[in-house]
């Protein structure tokens, strides 16, 4: 039963748990006095509804409602030419991310006058005491008043009141929520007359309990006594004489313990399955699988599918790399699954890999993890063929090469320094891949006109043709599950999908004559042995090819994305095409050349 006080638009969601055959009613009552009731934009969807309220800006607005004519906006204060006065006053990161490509909620003022916006939540009701948690970003010479207001029917009460720049960081902020029947949250914010004002939100969430302290975890003690930081302990750095602020973390073996690796426990399903750490006495305790984690019947209370989780871990560089050993058996195809994701602390949880097996063998999996901007867990998930002979099981599992680029002393011939202190090759200017760790080879990129990531929902002067579609990468059903730019199923891709024979292009402005132009970008194509990517040089005066690069598929599902870059010194005006076929994604284009504009034919200077 739902009701409102305001006369606005408000979000409304329910979970759904219905056998058979059902029907859904919609019963509305005005009472004497009169009133109005609409309802608009309904949606049903397999699964749990997301929690309530919870947001991190990704993919919209979620059910959160502008109240007033100025409005709250979704993206990156950034992304508009018309608000370059408060460029420096915006965030230069998302928080969910902690890229330049992640979005969040914010309000603009410019210097004129003092304007404000007014931003209301779903409905949502609260069982139990609960905590609101949200992630600011107000900076300035003199910024104006945020408010969080709690609403409920006929009254209003002022949770929390910030005024002036709260520094160039996002700042968390927590807020205790009593048991509730049916409220709404809202933020107003107001500017300051003749100051330009810049307000973020992030990673809005609502949790049961109470809130968490972060400021209360204690510090690591090492065994000899040495104290590291919280934020350092699982960084694949070693600190301690015994390494031990990096043995419960996601390496291991399972000979001695699960070295931080848990079950979740939940009561949402009835499958009494989870993981246990067992040991094969069909084989020698010599041999790297004698210990290992394997599903397992249990009695007693039951959990939602079998889930272990690693602790937390810290960022990683583009170079990371998970490596384990797997195992999935049943007496018949296609057998039991396993998948890997990548969970950044409830603000996104993006599956990594996937496999399908009924063979009674170890397989080794070696997969990039990429660049990890946020802290994160790792978590592998069973799902059962209903088999009794079935074997799920996992070991030997290892991060490589995940630590941050060390600085740099001395610059070597044919690389650049980054902001801090570590040092890039040249090549790697621009190319969507953090090398420095923080993002300063990837900020100035004003010279490639025809770079491009998607992350605007743009084609940056690309042209597409039908079948080529720019879309999230959640929203794919083939590996890879993420993109990119953002590592994440919230990042968007160009992607062609077809299980008959298409054709696609995508097709660039042109391009004068070039020495030495580089065109790079990332790709993952998969599909049967005529699936393939070509990457072709055009002549604009008669259509002939200058150039054509092929890339043939894997047979199976590729998941992670793999670099292409190519040079060419061109003596004529061109263009480049991708001619795709089947299953194609492409990510994050970049091209180093002159250019024309394919309506006005005029020479730009770019280079």
């Amino acid at each position: 039963e739902f009701s409102a006080p305001f006369d606005t638009w408000t979000g409304v969601r329910m979970s759904v748990l219905a056998a058979g055959v059902w029907q859904i009613e919609l019963k509305v009552v005005v009472e004497h006095n009169g009133g109005f009731i609409g309802i608009d934009d309904y949606i049903m969807g397999p699964g749990a509804c997301p929690d309530p309220v919870s947001c991190d800006f990704e993919d919209g607005i979620c059910l959160w409602q502008n109240l007033e004519t100025n409005k709250w906006t979704t993206g990156r204060v950034t992304d508009d030419p018309s608000q370059s006065p408060g460029f420096q006053y915006a965030p230069p990161y998302d928080h969910t991310s902690e890229t330049p490509y992640g979005h969040y909620l914010y309000f603009y003022d410019g210097k004129d006058d003092a304007s404000s916006a007014k931003i209301i939540s779903e409905t949502f009701t609260t069982e139990k005491d609960s905590c609101f948690s949200y992630w600011l970003h107000m900076f300035g010479d003199k910024v104006g008043k945020l408010q969080l207001l709690s609403l409920s029917a006929g009254e209003s009460a002022v949770m929390k009141t910030i005024e002036g720049s709260q520094g160039y960081e996002w700042q968390q902020f927590e807020i205790e929520i009593r048991e509730t029947y049916q409220q709404w949250l809202e933020f107003a914010v107001e500017g300051v007359a003749g100051h330009i004002n810049v307000v973020a939100l992030d990673d809005i969430e609502l949790y049961a309990g109470s809130c968490l302290d972060n400021s209360s975890l204690p510090d690591f003690r090492c065994n000899n006594g040495d104290i590291i930081p919280q934020n350092e302990i699982c960084d694949y750095i070693v600190q301690c004489v015994e390494s031990e602020d990096e043995k419960w973390c996601a390496d291991c073996n399972f000979s001695e313990d699960t070295c931080g690796w848990h079950n979740i426990d939940s009561s949402q399903d009835n499958t009494h399955l989870w993981w246990q750490r067992l040991q094969d006495a069909t084989v020698t305790q010599y041999d790297p699988h004698f210990y290992h984690m394997e599903v397992q019947e249990k009695e007693g209370p039951v959990i939602n599918q079998p889930r272990m989780l690693t602790n937390l871990l810290q960022p990683t560089h583009h170079s990371c790399v998970l490596k384990m050993d797997y195992e999935l058996f049943a007496s018949v195809a296609p057998g039991p699954k396993l998948s890997v994701y990548l969970d950044r602390v409830g603000s996104d949880l993006t599956m990594l890999y996937e496999a399908q097996s009924h063979l009674k063998e170890w397989q080794t999996l070696q997969l990039p993890l990429g660049r990890v901007s946020s802290s994160y867990h790792l978590l592998v998930e069973a799902s059962s063929s209903n088999d009794p002979s079935q074997i799920i099981a996992f070991d030997e599992l290892e991060l490589l090469n995940c630590y941050p680029p060390e600085m740099c002393y001395d610059l070597p011939e044919g690389y650049q320094w980054c902001d801090n202190k570590a040092c890039f090759p040249n090549d790697a200017l621009c190319d969507f891949t953090d090398d420095c760790g923080d993002y300063s080879d990837e900020a100035s990129c004003e010279n490639y006109p025809l770079r491009c990531s998607f992350e605007n929902q743009s084609l940056c002067g690309w042209t597409a043709s039908e079948f080529f579609n720019l879309t999230q990468a959640r929203m794919n059903s083939m590996a890879p599950f993420r993109d990119h730019t953002v590592n994440s199923g919230d990042g968007h891709i160009m992607l062609l999908a077809s299980r008959s024979p298409r054709h696609a292009i995508i097709t660039s402005p042109l391009i004068a004559l070039s020495d030495n132009c580089q065109i790079r970008l990332y790709h993952a194509v998969s599909g049967a042995g005529s699936t393939y990517l070509r990457v072709r040089l055009r002549s604009f005066k008669n259509e002939a090819i200058i150039s054509e690069e092929t890339i043939q598929s894997h047979e199976e599902g590729t998941f992670y994305w793999q670099h292409f870059s190519q040079s060419y010194s061109v003596n004529e005006i061109y263009y480049v095409s991708t001619n795709d076929k089947y299953s194609i994604l492409i990510r994050d284009m970049k091209e180093l050349c002159y250019f024309k504009h394919i309506h006005t034919h005029s020479r730009n200077d770019f280079s």
